[in-house]
């Protein structure tokens, strides 16, 4: 069994073989639809979005994980779309995908990380809460913010 020791968390690269695919297919929420930020007020700035490409839990050579961070809104960074092979949940991937997203907006100065789950996703609510997330909105998903780089939070 992996630890969080054992789980690479890095962006996907072109040759991973299935790559992204193999996870979402895996365990896809059903309800999704292609639209994004569906249920979330469109941004009233005028910057451009800037999503990366997806981060990726790797473990003995397998990816078993994925996450998508996006810009939406500078300082705010979004975490979409995580999903984790059925076979590595409670093992630690999904656990270094929070980890580094969070680290990875730190580092760039953003203020808060947020991101919205189903009602009925226990799993990744307990995950979230375990991370430092609380729930900020209740809507047709619950929405969940992180405040990081506050000192008043230090």
């Amino acid at each position: 069994m992996p630890s969080k020791d054992d789980v690479i968390v890095r962006w996907l690269r072109p040759r991973d073989e299935h790559g992204e695919s193999v996870v979402r297919a895996a365990d896809w929420w059903p309800h999704t639809r292609p639209n994004r930020h569906l249920h979330w007020p469109a941004p009233t700035f005028t910057d451009p979005v800037k999503q990366y490409p997806p981060l990726v839990a790797e473990v003995d050579g397998k990816v078993v994980g994925r996450v998508f961070l996006e810009a939406i809104c500078p300082p705010f960074g979004e975490l979409q779309n995580m999903s984790v092979l059925p076979e590595f949940r409670g093992r630690g991937a999904g656990s270094a995908l929070v980890d580094e997203c969070v680290s990875r907006l730190a580092r760039k100065g953003f203020l808060a990380a947020f991101l919205q789950t189903g009602f009925d996703n226990l799993a990744a609510q307990r995950l979230y809460a375990r991370k430092g997330f609380t729930v900020a909105a209740r809507g047709v998903m619950l929405r969940l913010v992180r405040f990081i780089n506050l000192r008043i939070l230090d």
